[in-house]
């Protein structure tokens, strides 16, 4: 399965603190989740078929 690498994980924690400090945090989060259960129907999808 899908693993993070340290890499990507300061990536991650960088682009957060960019988002959080430029003050778009609160749609960013929006566009995170939309993503999410956009991920979770495409998993649930080819797991049924």
């Amino acid at each position: 399965m899908y693993y993070k690498s340290e890499e990507q994980v300061i990536y991650v924690k960088i682009t957060f603190l960019f988002y959080v400090l430029s003050g778009c945090y609160v749609s960013t989060w929006r566009d995170l989740l939309k993503l999410n259960l956009f991920k979770k129907g495409l998993y649930f999808l080819c797991g049924l078929s």
